[in-house]
């Protein structure tokens, strides 16, 4: 179960896992047939066929019989199964062994952001490795393998003498520790501490001095390798950050700004305690995701989530973000709820509740009177669209099938807002001046997202205390400026009131794009969507995962208003010319409720849809809030270092 490697030195010279002194020394409170069995285990390689009953009794040196009585017992529990054609091979029940082990280290996720930058920037490779004994193995690994001659799998094995990943992995050790580590190194390669001594004094000193160490050629010819020590776990393994890569890749000396960032990263890899410390010339040079709003709205991150989930919400308040709740389809004691859940939660850490007053809904409280006046003509077209997809009933009743949107559900949910506990209150669409003034007699810090910088005067006249900018890019109810249009015209008209960038925020680069026009901080909905707190259907999570900027669209389908929606049947039907005009707000989805409804609860495919903005290119996997927020900060700080490292050269 070890890779191949060039080293002769190294290869071939013992099997990996097994003491050879251990028929002589053997503690005799051990079970020799335990032992036994995991040596046969350890017996398969990388790239080799499978082993008949005389191979491993000569690898291990014991009897036929033993070796078949000991695989007939790992086969029965799956651990071994028979080749087809004669002999032994490993089983999958391997692996169900090694997920408890890797499902426990949830920075390995956290830290797959940060990998995929290095790999990219080094045209080769990134790996995370611990130790396993004498060896190192990889718990996670990032590169394109189409563009480079190997890229380590997780759980592939090295020596730990003749890589840089087991000098870095040594470099953290005390020397107790290290005493110890060498005895398990001599026992399985005799004699290679001392062949490889210079080399491992060296890379342990260049860790310890400089925060990595180099090699080249030992793995690969012609591939040079680097890695850092990233620290320990919060269990005590020891974690390195690895790359190889090519000698066409950038030059080594520009590699350590890149370990600078790994440096920084490291403290938010959950679990892990800083291991080196950056010398003043690179602490100085870094720029730290921060403004003046996180000291005034006691936050870590100028990071702000809307959402319309409540694990989501308390997921990015403890990773260091500013939540707020989208409550436009919740009922005022839903929003009640949320908010104490959130004080249960959260204690002091603040969060806000997000609503839509637009101003032009009238005073209508009766759903089903005002779906019976809907036109022939809208109903029928419905009708169609559940004839033609085949959408069942829903079971359950939703927010929009059992309510209008009316000025007096606007007041209740308001209502309910401002006696809440939140710590603010935003309105996405429509913010009447008396609403802030309301919502400020609470003690309220108050947001309006505008959409034009005419809404940006508006806003300040009111006496907002942020407002955001929320360009055409942005899922939902958006305006026809671009986001980074929007912003810098905002922030003129805004004067000293703090500006956020909404829209099309995806990736760190963005983040730092935003800083430089004058925003304070970002707004995202969208970064959310694809988040495991969030929990979305898998139909609709598979549409997302797999979407890029081009596969949203602005529709009037969803709720009478212009709104970016990921594309789907629901909005190719309304824009085709048969369909009639969608109605204005509330009636689109008093029409359509029902459908909706339908298409959720059944994930009907073709038709299920959600509010997303352009950003979503930037999020095709799953990751926790979490894992979102690191690689947004990692993202953002290496950006706005080199923005800086660059005007300043």
């Amino acid at each position: 179960m070890t890779s191949e490697h060039l080293d002769p030195d190294l290869s071939g010279t013992r099997t990996p896992g097994r003491r050879p002194e251990a028929n002589e020394d053997r503690d005799n409170s051990l079970s020799s047939t335990l032992i036994r069995g995991l040596e046969i285990l350890g017996c398969f390689k990388v790239d080799e066929g499978p082993l008949t009953n005389a191979e491993i009794a000569a690898r291990l040196g014991i009897n036929k019989a033993t070796v078949s009585r000991l695989c007939k017992t790992l086969i029965s529990m799956r651990y071994l199964r028979r080749d087809p054609n004669g002999g032994f091979r490993l089983a999958p029940g391997l692996l169900a062994l090694s997920y408890p082990i890797l499902s426990s280290m949830k920075w390995r996720q956290q830290a797959i952001g940060l990998m995929r930058d290095y790999a990219d920037f080094a045209k080769g490779n990134a790996s995370l490795a611990v130790f396993n004994g004498p060896h190192t193995v990889y718990i996670q690994t990032a590169g394109d393998i189409s563009n480079f001659p190997h890229t380590p799998e997780v759980g592939m094995t090295m020596p730990v003498p003749g890589t840089a990943t087991g000098r870095s992995l040594l470099s953290m050790l005390s020397e107790e520790e290290l005493a110890e580590k060498y005895i398990e190194i001599e026992q399985a390669y005799p004699g290679a501490l001392e062949r490889y001594a210079d080399r491992i004094a060296r890379g342990m000193e260049s860790c310890k001095k400089n925060g990595f160490c180099t090699a080249y050629g030992e793995w690969r010819p012609n591939i040079y390798a680097i890695s850092a020590p990233l620290g320990r776990s919060a269990d005590g393994l020891c974690v390195t950050l690895s790359a190889a890569f090519p000698p066409i890749a950038p030059a080594r000396r520009r590699l350590k700004k890149i370990l600078v960032r790994v440096w920084l990263q490291s403290p938010r890899i959950s679990g892990f305690s800083i291991f080196l410390e950056l010398n003043k010339d690179e602490r100085d040079c870094v720029m730290p995701l921060t403004s003046p709003l996180c000291k005034k709205l006691g936050i870590r991150y100028p990071i702000f989530g809307l959402a319309h989930n409540i694990d989501v919400m308390i997921a990015l308040a403890k990773a260091g973000g500013y939540p707020v709740f989208g409550a436009a389809r919740s009922m005022p004691e839903e929003i009640a709820d949320v908010a104490r859940i959130m004080k249960e939660e959260l204690g002091d850490l603040p969060f806000g509740i997000d609503l839509m007053l637009p101003a032009n809904v009238g005073d209508e409280t009766d759903r089903e009177g005002s779906k019976a006046d809907l036109p022939q003509e809208h109903q029928n077209f419905v009708r169609h669209l559940t004839e033609k997809y085949k959408v069942p009933a829903a079971t359950k009743p939703t927010f929009f099938s059992s309510q209008i949107r009316s000025q007096q559900l606007f007041e209740d949910q308001l209502a309910a807002t401002l006696e809440s506990s939140a710590h603010s209150f935003a309105s996405a669409v429509g913010m009447p001046p008396e609403m802030i003034k309301r919502a400020r007699e609470h003690g309220k810090v108050t947001f309006s997202l505008v959409g034009a910088p005419r809404h940006a005067e508006k806003a300040k006249a009111a006496g907002v205390d942020i407002i955001v900018a929320q360009g055409y890019d942005a899922g939902g109810h958006t305006g026809p400026i671009g986001t980074f249009s929007l912003v810098p015209q905002v922030v003129d008209v805004a004067d000293d009131i703090p500006v956020l960038a909404a829209g099309g925020v995806g990736h760190g680069r963005h983040i730092a794009a935003a800083f430089a026009l004058g925003a304070q901080g970002v707004w995202l909905g969208t970064a959310w969507l694809a988040s495991k707190e969030h929990a979305l259907s898998e139909a609709l999570l598979n549409k997302l995962l797999k979407a890029d900027s081009l596969d949203t669209t602005i529709s009037l389908s969803h709720s009478g208003k212009p709104c970016r929606l990921i594309k789907s049947a629901w909005s190719d039907e309304w824009d085709s010319p048969d369909a009639p005009k969608p109605l204005k707000m509330p009636y689109q989805q008093v029409l359509t409720a029902d459908i909706v409804a339908g298409v959720n609860e059944h994930e009907v495919e073709p038709l299920i849809y959600e509010a997303t903005g352009q950003s979503i290119a930037w999020f095709n996997e799953l990751m926790t809030v979490d894992g979102i927020m690191q690689r947004l900060v990692g993202e953002s700080e290496a950006a706005l270092t080199a923005m800086n490292n660059k005007l300043a050269s």
